[in-house]
């Protein structure tokens, strides 16, 4: 036989003795755990569908915590297309010569969109794809067994029976051998068909898909060469969670924290490091909260946390709430926070060694994804403000988006003082102010429960007599910031006439991502929306919005008894701005539930005032009263008349241009109002 037969025969004998090798031959098992944190061996690729535009992208793929996860919220294609197709990005590993075996994969969406596993992966354009959509308006609920073959996606097998998959962690297995392919969720089988066709794949990597998804999780890939099939995975030990502070009041505090293991704990505190009392947690427990009673108002004490013989937290300070007599605070304002990017780690670090704040209040998106792992995007950023500081959240949309706010409801320990009961929208006094968090991703409108309830608290004996009245919630009436979406109309049609008629102060919101500031008929807005998350562009001119700034940064308000300082301050700790808002007289509030019992005053100009640039000063009247206001040079001598007449009760604003011949200096603006008076510094420039 020639030399050339010989050896083509042998080729020939030693392929067909690789086809029929046993599976051992694919070198399987295989695994990965991502506890390194490193993707190597990964292959991430955005989907294409012949010219259809990939919308949201890219994909971003990143280990996070041991577990792989997918954040970006990346699709391919238009309506109706796009809900046909499901394609976003995916991700693929192992060995292009593995034939048949079993895949299998810890999975978790925080999202509601699509999820999934492909196999017998070929390359971008050529595989088997197992695809879970749950959102109805995208499609779903749908399951699909699907092959991809040159770019063309033809559905195999499909469910619409229910949702596509659970809540928290769920297992995925693939099954694949010759032309029989399987399909299992949490080890019940959900397909089982043989795929005959000519365009059969019988060969190819597995790897991870995921549509739309910006709260896709995977862990625990293996892949066997035996049928195995995983029931559902275990639920993993819950998160350890450092100390923090809730429900502070003048006389006692919530601390809370989270251990790994079901566990007792005990809280050592006391008027100095010496501690000198205890507090035992009940009963074995992840969680743990305790309250500490008969503390006294404003003042400082010290507090340990212990898990039998070891330290879990060590000795650190707190402050008790202040009394309504107490003149001074200092409250922190933040929103949009939870990214867990360099900008939110940055203002973290400045709120908590620069702001020394009494409390702290946050305007919703607590999580910027999807109300999930509060870990990470709070209790980690955060740990050691929180350990001395309670913040008083509200709820944005993000955190309601995975399960309806019930995360975020489990998380904090905040009051329930309405009659639903709920921490969804509460109350609370701290020192000399009376905040109202509010809702706005539920029914807020006249005949709601929680319209009800903020009517009632606004005219309660508690709001009446705050020297300050706050109220904090996502969705603001207006904004200058954000092009696709302009503000509320529902928080101006119904919560503002009650702002005005109450005479609440100031509202704070988030959602938009900027800084924001304006007074509109007496109240106060603020926007501070720049907690970690990406800033929003410049949408539009809102006549009554004095200041705009698309940068990160929280909010800092110091009180002492009538005048409120409020500054806004970047992540390198210069200031945005600062503006002051003043309270005067007392009178009693009207039968009719008028304007309020007090003056407030707001002068709004940029500091210092340039020439040609208007000085503007609102005021809110609670009857009808003689008003003067007068500007005056250092020397005391009047220099202008701004206003002197008898202004009906209810909310004023005056502008005035300084005369080109007014020399640059400090200047005072004198606002009389009856016996009572407010003296404003303006500082003039040329």
């Amino acid at each position: 036989m020639p030399a050339f037969r010989l050896c083509l025969l042998t080729a020939l004998l030693l392929t067909a003795l690789l086809l029929a090798a046993p599976a051992a031959a694919q070198d399987l098992p295989w695994s990965a755990d991502f506890e390194d944190g490193s993707l190597e061996g990964w292959t991430p690729r955005d989907d294409t569908y012949f010219g259809a535009p990939l919308r949201s992208g890219p994909g971003r793929w990143t280990v996070e915590d041991g577990v792989l996860r997918q954040t970006s919220n990346v699709w391919v294609g238009d309506p109706p297309l796009e809900f046909d197709i499901h394609l976003g990005t995916h991700i693929a590993a192992g060995n292009p010569a593995w034939t048949d075996y079993a895949l299998n994969v810890d999975v978790r969406s925080d999202d509601n969109d699509g999820i999934g596993v492909v196999f017998r992966y070929r390359d971008p354009l050529n595989y088997y794809r197992l695809m879970l959509v749950d959102d109805a308006a995208n499609g779903g609920p749908v399951q699909k067994l699907e092959r991809r073959v040159d770019g063309r996606i033809t559905v195999l097998a499909e469910d619409r029976s229910g949702p596509a998959y659970p809540s928290g962690w769920f297992t995925l297995t693939v099954d694949v051998r010759g032309d029989s392919i399987r399909a299992y969720q949490n080890g019940t089988l959900r397909f089982a068909l043989r795929d005959t066709s000519a365009a059969a794949l019988t060969s190819g990597r597995i790897g991870l898909a995921v549509y739309a998804n910006t709260g896709a999780h995977f862990d625990h890939v293996a892949v066997t060469a035996e049928a195995v099939v995983r029931a559902a995975p275990t639920p993993p030990p819950p998160a350890v969670r450092t100390p923090y502070l809730q429900q502070a009041t003048p006389t006692s505090i919530l601390i809370a924290w989270q251990t790994a293991t079901e566990t007792t704990g005990t809280v050592e505190y006391g008027p100095t490091r010496d501690l000198g009392f205890r507090v035992d947690s009940p009963s074995p427990a992840y969680r743990h909260a305790v309250t500490l009673d008969g503390l006294t108002p404003g003042t400082t004490y010290y507090y340990r946390v212990s898990i039998g013989s070891e330290v879990f937290y060590p000795i650190t300070p707190f402050r008790t709430a202040g009394t309504r007599a107490d003149p001074r605070l200092r409250m922190l304002v933040f929103g949009d926070s939870g990214t867990d990017t360099p900008p939110q780690h940055a203002i973290a670090a400045l709120m908590t060694e620069k702001a020394h704040a009494d409390f702290g209040i946050h305007v919703g998106d607590v999580s910027q994804y999807q109300g999930e792992e509060y870990d990470r995007i709070f209790f980690r950023p955060y740990a050691d403000l929180i350990s001395r500081t309670p913040i008083y959240p509200s709820i944005g949309n993000h955190d309601t988006y995975y399960d309806g706010a019930a995360t975020y409801l489990n998380v904090f320990y905040l009051p329930h003082n309405n009659p639903q009961q709920t921490e969804r929208y509460y109350s609370f006094d701290y020192g000399p102010v009376h905040a109202i968090a509010l809702d706005t991703n539920i029914g807020f409108t006249p005949g709601t429960p929680q319209y009800e309830w903020f009517v009632s608290d606004l005219q309660s004996a508690a709001a009446q007599e705050a020297t300050w009245r706050f109220v904090y919630f996502h969705h603001p009436p207006y904004c200058q910031a954000w092009s696709g979406w302009a503000g509320e109309p529902n928080v101006r049609r119904y919560l503002m006439p009650l702002f005005e008629q109450y005479g609440v102060d100031v509202v704070f919101n988030g959602h938009t991502h900027a800084y924001e500031r304006g007074t509109l008929n007496g109240v106060t807005y603020v926007i501070t929306g720049g907690g970690g998350g990406g800033l929003d562009d410049y949408g539009r001119d809102v006549a009554h919005i004095d200041v705009t700034a698309l940068e990160h940064h929280y909010t800092l308000v110091e009180i002492d008894g009538p005048t409120l300082e409020l500054s806004a301050i970047r992540t390198d700790g210069t200031e945005i701005d600062r503006f002051t808002l003043m309270q005067t007289g007392t009178a009693s509030a009207p039968e009719d539930g008028g304007p309020g019992g007090r003056v407030a005053t707001v002068v709004r100009y940029p500091n210092p005032l340039g020439a040609g640039v208007p000085l503007t000063l609102a005021f809110r009247l609670p009857a009808p009263t003689p008003v003067t206001v007068a500007l005056y040079d250092a020397l005391g001598r009047r220099v202008a008349m701004l206003a002197d007449a008898a202004y009906p009760a209810g909310a004023h604003t005056l502008s005035w241009t300084p005369p080109a011949h007014l020399a640059a200096g400090l200047y005072l603006l004198r606002l009389q109002h009856g016996t009572e008076a407010t003296v404003h510094p303006v500082t003039l420039t040329r």
